[in-house]
């Protein structure tokens, strides 16, 4: 792009990014917005407490590759007990290994790390998994403070996994009927059980989904989900005298019968 600098740094993830925060630091100065991706080769290179000072600057953002398969292979071998207690910013990722069932244990790390970073100054945490075919590869972990961008980033997610919204399975033939349009029930569920039936701001509403709390995202709200339950009269609605339908958000209430 015109007026673009770019400037290439050969070296270590964890010591280049070290450097440059312990600059900032002594200038009592913040990170300028950025996007930062961390993409390590198995468990090594990306402690937790280096994310955590990353995300502390304001409007400060990382993409992490997180892959279960190097810890399962390896979690015996002499030297990444110290490297996985980085990782993870705790010795709890031991307790894995007394789960017998490959794909509990699996979840129970992903869970770990999700946790983890919202320990360490995440406020939101979208998580993208990637396959081959139908083996998992790894996980992308998308950690933001600010709703509008976990948003924006579930909604790029959608557009690569039209049916459910959290992985992409290269090479793998696509449903046919996911293609045509997500199946919002489960949005509309998550939303009765959320809110009930209290009269609710769609503002309100609206932030739900927009946050980590649903694979689901703000586009895929009025006109997917409220419109077709108000129609077959599963919500009740108040909208501001004249108003109508759902294309114009303020003063609109609404709950669910």
């Amino acid at each position: 792009m015109p007026g673009t600098k770019v400037t290439v740094v050969r070296g270590k993830f964890e010591d280049n990014m070290t450097l440059l925060l312990d600059q900032i630091d002594q200038q009592n100065a913040v990170l300028a917005p950025a996007f930062v991706m961390v993409d390590p080769f198995g468990p090594k290179g990306s402690r937790m407490s280096l994310i955590e000072r990353i995300l502390r600057n304001p409007k400060s953002e990382c993409l992490i590759s997180f892959m279960y398969e190097p810890i399962r292979r390896f979690h015996t071998t002499g030297g990444y007990e110290e490297p996985l207690n980085e990782l993870f910013g705790t010795e709890a990722w031991k307790e894995c290994f007394d789960i017998e069932d490959e794909p509990e244990r699996n979840r129970f790390l992903h869970d770990l790390f999700t946790r983890q970073l919202k320990r360490h100054g995440a406020k939101y945490v979208v998580t993208f998994e990637l396959y081959r075919g139908n083996h998992h590869i790894y996980t992308l972990y998308f950690t933001t403070g600010d709703l509008k961008g976990c948003d924006l980033m579930k909604s790029c997610i959608w557009k690569l996994d039209p049916g459910q919204g959290v992985s992409f399975r290269a090479h793998a033939q696509r449903d046919l009927f996911s293609l045509r349009g997500a199946d919002t029930d489960h949005l509309a569920r998550q939303l009765r059980d959320r809110f009930g039936n209290q009269w609710t701001p769609i503002g309100t509403i609206e932030d739900f989904v927009k946050s980590d709390a649903t694979p689901f995202h703000k586009g895929q709200l009025r006109q997917a989900t409220l419109q077709p339950l108000e129609r077959d009269s599963k919500i009740e609605v108040q909208r501001p005298q004249g108003g109508k339908g759902f294309t114009s958000g303020r003063g609109i209430r609404l709950r669910f019968k």
